[in-house]
């Protein structure tokens, strides 16, 4: 009975992923070259903060191998890294997609985590990984800071909350 209810309980969980990450396209994506060395970054992105990522200057929290993964499979673990990483406070992930070079479609993965990341709000930037971290077969991902990490930033540098209804001043604080 312990099973039934377990698989009830996976079953159920399985299905809000499923909600969650369908936002995160199935469809047809630009197709990428094997090789194409991939970027991307927000609007209002400093380009210092991009040239930091771009040399791999920020520490890899966490790394996701999507070689062998279906791109359904790969949209959920995508998804679901990303979400971790806000929720954990890890600035910067390495996703690593392959080149595809001897799959009947070429950078398929590739072409689908590029699509992802631009679509997903979470993501600041993205591009190639330095060649000892995979190179064109893997791109950096810079992650928005969580709400609490932006606050607490911005206690350290004494500037404005952005908290709703915080009236005091930095002086009042503790």
């Amino acid at each position: 009975y312990g099973d039934h209810r377990d698989l009830h309980v996976r079953s159920r969980r399985q299905r809000q992923m499923c909600i969650r990450d369908s936002f995160l396209t199935l469809g047809e994506v630009k197709p990428r070259d094997p090789l194409e060395v991939l970027e991307w970054r927000q609007d209002g992105i400093q380009l210092a903060v991009f040239d930091k990522l771009r040399k791999g200057g920020y520490d890899i929290a966490r790394e996701l191998d999507l070689h062998q993964r279906t791109v359904k499979e790969a949209r959920s673990d995508v998804y679901q890294l990303i979400s971790r990483a806000n929720a954990n406070n890890w600035r910067c992930v390495l996703i690593s997609h392959g080149k595809g070079l001897r799959s009947p479609t070429p950078a398929k993965l590739k072409s689908y985590v590029a699509h992802w990341l631009t679509q997903h709000p979470l993501v600041l930037a993205y591009c190639s990984a330095q060649r000892n971290r995979g190179g064109v077969g893997s791109v950096y991902a810079l992650i928005k800071k969580s709400a609490a990490s932006r606050e607490e930033n911005r206690e350290r540098f004494g500037q404005k909350s952005d908290l709703v209804g915080d009236t005091t001043s930095r002086s009042d604080r503790p």
